[in-house]
């Protein structure tokens, strides 16, 4: 199985480098997040996937495209839940 291509918003770089490594978060966590996520949720409003880990209260915005992922953002809340 190939390894996931993915590209990065000069947000979340700024974001990893200003605060989510501070909380141990690295683009090899995200990208794995995106890989195997316990929920995928999809914003219709946007057309973008949030891949979320309840464990790790973390949320991942992407687009998924043809030749490669494109992370745009991540969340991390003390609290986050999926319901249906």
């Amino acid at each position: 199985m190939a390894r996931l291509t993915v590209r990065w918003s000069k947000h979340i770089d700024d974001k990893l480098d200003k605060v989510l490594s501070r909380l141990g978060i690295t683009k090899d966590l995200l990208t794995d997040i995106v890989s195997k996520p316990d929920e995928v949720l999809f914003d219709s409003e946007n057309g973008r996937n949030i891949a979320v880990r309840l464990k790790r209260n973390l949320a991942v915005i992407y687009e998924p495209r043809v030749k490669d992922m494109f992370i745009i953002t991540a969340i991390h809340s003390r609290i986050l839940s999926v319901s249906f």
